[in-house]
């Protein structure tokens, strides 16, 4: 008789979050001599050739489409800021310097980040997949202490929300090993038992 073992491995679908990217508040050029200097809000798209697993693991490359920073200064106004579509990397312009750069002396209460993510099926660092459960992406980033952003200070991810198939051995496979092992004993028992049989006979 012979036994063959199968493992039985089933495939569960777990909520999770996966971050592909962060957005900061930052000096860029300090205040002195009289000037009040440059902040700027930068913001990274940390997938593909710029993942850092395992905080940020997506090895695809993702887009953040039709990207826009809204930010609220201490005065309830706003400005709107778009930026179109964001690939992985940081958000520079050509000779490297921020995008999004404000006077020193404003004061925000916040800034929202929103943008739609491109693909919703992804891989991961560990050679799982992820699939995004929506592709707008809307990051809010608030004040730390106090009512108004800090600068060097205040600073957050922007993730995404999905399900990532994690593959578990069912409770019936470890039953299968033992019997194989069980059978390929029997059977060297059966073996040693028909050799002492027939010299017996003899």
């Amino acid at each position: 008789m012979r036994l063959v073992g199968v493992a039985v491995l089933g495939a569960v679908c777990a909520q999770a979050d996966v971050f592909v990217g962060a957005l900061s508040y930052d000096t860029f050029i300090p205040a002195g001599n009289g000037s009040p200097g440059v902040d700027a809000f930068d913001l990274a798209n940390l997938t593909g050739a710029y993942s850092l697993p395992p905080d940020f693991p997506v090895s695809d490359s993702l887009t953040f489409g039709s990207a826009s920073l809204t930010l609220t200064l201490s005065d309830l106004s706003q400005d709107v800021i778009p930026l179109g579509d964001i690939g992985p990397g940081f958000l520079l312009d050509q000779n490297g310097n921020p995008i999004v750069q404000v006077p020193g002396d404003d004061v925000f209460n916040s800034a929202e980040f929103t943008a739609t993510l491109s693909p919703l099926m992804f891989a991961l660092s560990d050679g799982t997949s992820f699939t995004a459960g929506l592709s707008s992406i809307d990051v809010l980033l608030l004040p730390s202490s106090g009512q108004t952003l800090t600068v060097d200070v205040d600073q957050t991810t922007i993730g995404a929300t999905g399900t990532s198939p994690t593959i578990t051995p069912e409770p019936a496979s470890s039953n299968l090993l033992l019997l194989v092992l069980l059978g390929l004993l029997w059977g060297r028992y059966r073996k040693q038992r028909l050799r002492t049989s027939f010299w017996e006979r003899l």
